[in-house]
């Protein structure tokens, strides 16, 4: 259901204003993210982009740590998008003072033109013809750490989004995830497969091309209720 649900982001080139691309909560502080984009004189193709978070509730800031500077163009396989999306990394990381950051120059990738969908002519810019795909990396404050080594008592912090307390222990968070899968069972009932699932793996994945070359495939998935996609207008 979240894949349906868009942004809006008004393209403009005067008198920009701060315009919001997602909102997410971390170790239980709500923030939302904004940006700006600056473009070159021809049209909407993004030669800059600026990015402002702003925490709004909880009592652990987050802060920019990193914009990636390439703008991917990028076959999106989540169910209800199956299209080339621009993909927007940006990374945060609690305990960090960054309000504001910029990434320039930005420039525009594109990954695997015709292998998983034929597109009849790359952007080079912005429209409303593709959405901008909003992709949150959280850093591990401490940067990885060992559980087993590791006493719970003596850190002033514990990024949960990695990590829970458990007594004078540290655990290390998993999630559960439950794909739909077609098969039924005697009673012709639906199954589900439950499987491990880490909301902090790339969103880019690669495979080999069936044609028996060694050709790399690039594409992306949205991951259960962490991404946000953007409309342009």
């Amino acid at each position: 259901m979240h894949e349906t649900l868009r942004s809006s982001f008004k393209l403009q080139k005067q008198n920009a204003e701060w315009q919001r691309i997602t909102s997410d909560i971390a170790n239980n502080t709500f923030f939302s993210v904004y940006a700006k984009f600056t473009y070159d004189n021809d049209g909407f193709t993004p030669t800059s982009c600026e990015v402002k978070i702003q925490n709004y509730r909880g009592s652990v800031t987050y802060g920019i740590s990193e914009i990636d500077p390439e703008l991917k163009f990028i076959f999106d396989k989540t169910e209800g998008i199956k299209d080339y999306v621009f993909l927007l990394t940006i990374k945060l990381k609690p305990l960090h003072v960054c309000v504001e950051k910029t990434s320039s120059p930005l420039t525009i990738k594109h990954y695997n033109n015709d292998q998983l969908k034929k597109i009849n002519k790359l952007p080079n810019g912005f429209s409303n013809d593709h959405l901008l795909f909003v992709n949150l990396e959280y850093e591990d404050f401490h940067g990885g750490i060992d559980p087993e080594a590791n006493d719970a008592n003596v850190l002033q912090f514990i990024d949960e989004n990695y990590y829970v307390r458990d007594g004078d222990r540290i655990r290390t968070r998993r999630y559960l995830d439950k794909p739909y899968n077609s098969q039924l069972n005697k009673d012709n009932e639906s199954l589900f497969d439950i499987e491990l699932f880490d909301p902090h793996t790339p969103v880019v994945t690669s495979e080999v091309s069936s044609t028996g070359s060694k050709e790399i495939i690039s594409s992306i998935v949205s991951r259960p209720c962490r991404d946000t996609y953007v409309r342009f207008f």
